[in-house]
């Protein structure tokens, strides 16, 4: 029996077998034409067409260790911020990384954000349904911000504790309100400072999801 498919912009109707005909090109067309190509890509991919500008060598080793650390601002602050020019809500990579200095959150921010995260990251199914709900749905401004931070730093929503690491790595590297960040061989002794100590709390049997949370006590500023 042969299905027949609606055409998509006003493109004649066609049957399945008719791959080839011009209904099948409207139909992808007409899907494409509603799709922001620059969202499809991950921040991982933007950062590498970044990288290709940069000249081989010894230059790419601290490029990378910067891609990850302003990928980890990125996760942080994408569910606050409006892509206004593109009309949608989240911004891509390449556009966070375009708005330079200016469009990156200072210390404080970093750290009340980072709670956030550590919060919704601990968030079991029915909690995480009754604060999506109270917050006015996914379709609301609150509903799709905390779905984004669920998304990155909730396992049980598809998040990673790959990316809690990373910002628990990034928050460990500010030197402090307006100081900027550690580098060098200060930097590198952080970094590997914070990945044992993510070992050894998943080595004695600690939850990895609560690394973040963890973190953020430990290094509560004293008020």
């Amino acid at each position: 029996m042969t299905n027949t498919w609606g055409g998509l912009n006003g493109e004649t109707p066609y049957t399945t077998g008719q791959w080839g005909t011009g209904g099948a090109a409207g139909a992808f067309t007409g899907l494409a034409s509603d799709i922001d190509w620059a969202q499809m890509r991950t921040p991982e991919q933007d950062w590498q067409q970044f990288m290709l500008g940069v000249a081989p060598g010894m230059q790419r080793a601290p490029m990378q260790e910067m891609g990850q650390r302003l990928r980890a601002r990125y996760a942080l602050a994408s569910p606050y911020m409006a892509n206004v020019a593109g009309g949608g809500y989240e911004p891509s990579f390449a556009q966070f990384l375009a708005g330079g200095p200016t469009g990156q959150a200072d210390y404080n921010t970093l750290r009340a954000r980072a709670q956030t995260a550590a919060n919704i990251a601990g968030l079991s199914q029915a909690d995480y349904a009754t604060q999506l709900m109270e917050a006015g749905g996914p379709g609301s401004e609150a509903g799709r911000r905390l779905a984004m931070q669920a998304a990155s730093f909730n396992p049980l929503q598809g998040g990673s504790t790959a990316n809690q690491a990373a910002i628990a790595n990034l928050l460990a590297l500010q030197r402090g309100p307006g100081q900027g960040s550690y580098q060098g061989a200060v930097g590198d002794a952080i970094q590997r400072a914070m990945s044992a100590m993510y070992t050894a709390r998943q080595a004695e049997g600690y939850d990895p999801n609560t690394f973040l949370n963890w973190y953020m006590g430990m290094t509560n500023p004293a008020t």
